[in-house]
């Protein structure tokens, strides 16, 4: 699709400025002819580069699923596209977003496809969204799509907010913790150190490896966050490298519980976004195109972007999907049935909502382990605090 700016005179005698999207200027002169009499001036120009990845804050699923609902009940009256847009803009409280929403009435107006002008706006909206409102376009049926996002990015939000409400309460516990052990080994330790040697008190073993960690970390607690600082930015540098993002992933994949329930989520969003776009009625390259681009594991979504091709020299896309070591194998068992079958949309979306269970337990059970772990490590530090105050006490006494 190119773009086409031109100036003419409307059906009203006025003159106007615009900018038209169509696949040539054959196509983009009979898009103007239907709201103005006379073409004055057209010409290619070239139109903003639309960039997928975010340059600024990206809109949130909760966001998208509350704007998808409004939109689909506005387009669903009957109003025109433009109209919508405004009145979609008035009614988001989110100041970013009304802003963006406004930005999009306005390239709309000039002539540019719904579609076009959301991907036009700095990549904060998310490849699937972009993707789904352009199958919508090509459909005609624009608010039907609009309520299927709804329920998916709905769900795509319910789902994040399960983990994170999950885990908010080891994640206190262990910031608290660790604030405790500091301020014992940066404040509390020192003090009942200087007493021990005023008093010339023989410290047990365990004293001395208390009061040496607690020397350790008084004198180097800032080079070592400096440290943990540099690391971390190093690691994150090489992490944006193709080497640095297969490692980091694959890593993170073999972790004991975390990595699991990673697969299992790519899982869930694989078959959820496939599912979608199915039913938009986008081919199923750009499916798994798009399927692919939504995952956030580099190395799972690397190896469903690899099976486009595959797909495109006629294999199918269970053969494709099997040469991943990461995705499950159920996964791929049902991609074969429902290909096989003819019902790859019915059956992803049951997939689907059975690794969103999947999720759910696997984090719940993650967190009960994770809770009581996290107390016993806190337990034992308390532990070893005490018995290296009350030991060297124990025998000063004893020797009274």
């Amino acid at each position: 699709m190119a773009n086409f700016k031109y100036k003419a005179i409307s059906t009203s005698g006025e003159q106007v400025n615009g900018v038209v999207e169509a696949t040539d200027q054959m196509t983009a002169v009979a898009k103007i002819k239907q709201t103005c009499s006379i073409i004055l001036e057209i010409q290619e120009v070239q139109g903003p580069e639309i960039d997928y990845k975010p340059r600024g804050k990206r809109i949130d699923a909760k966001l998208l699923s509350l704007m998808c609902d409004r939109f689909a009940i506005i387009l669903g009256v009957g109003l025109p596209i433009v109209k919508a847009v405004d009145l979609l803009a008035g009614q988001m409280e989110d100041k970013a977003l009304k802003g963006i929403l406004k930005k999009v009435s306005q390239d709309v107006a000039m002539g540019r496809t719904l579609s076009s002008s959301f991907a036009a706006q700095k990549g904060y909206f998310p490849v699937t969204f972009i993707e789904s409102v352009r199958s919508g376009e090509e459909s005609g049926n624009l608010a039907e799509t609009f309520r299927r996002m709804y329920a998916y990015y709905d769900k795509t939000n319910k789902t994040k907010q399960k983990v994170i409400s999950s885990l908010t309460y080891p994640g206190i516990t262990m910031v608290v913790g660790i604030i405790v052990m500091v301020i014992i080994m940066v404040v509390a330790v020192p003090s009942f150190t200087k007493t021990f040697e005023r008093m010339g008190t023989e410290m047990p073993g365990i004293t001395l490896f208390v009061i040496n960690m607690s020397k350790f970390f008084t004198n180097y607690g800032i080079i070592m966050l400096f440290a943990i600082a540099a690391i971390v930015l190093a690691c994150k540098l090489y992490q944006q490298t193709e080497k640095g993002a297969e490692l980091f992933s694959s890593l993170i994949l073999m972790m004991p519980i975390v990595g699991k329930i990673i697969q299992l989520n790519a899982a869930s969003q694989f078959a959820h976004t496939m599912a979608m776009m199915l039913t938009s009625g986008m081919p199923i390259l750009g499916c798994i195109e798009t399927a692919g681009k939504s995952i956030g594991n580099y190395v799972m979504r690397r190896d469903i972007l690899a099976a486009v091709s595959g797909v495109e020299e006629g294999k199918s896309l269970a053969i494709c999907l099997e040469k991943s070591k990461y995705l499950p194998s159920m996964l791929v068992a049902m991609v074969a049935m429902g290909e096989t079958t003819g019902t790859l949309e019915t059956t992803l979306t049951a997939v689907a909502g059975f690794y969103d269970n999947e999720v759910d337990i696997n984090t719940s059970r993650a967190v009960s382990v994770l809770e009581p772990a996290i107390i016993g490590v806190l337990a034992v530090f308390v532990v070893v605090v005490l018995f290296s105050v009350y030991l060297p006490m124990f025998s000063m006494y004893g020797s009274v």
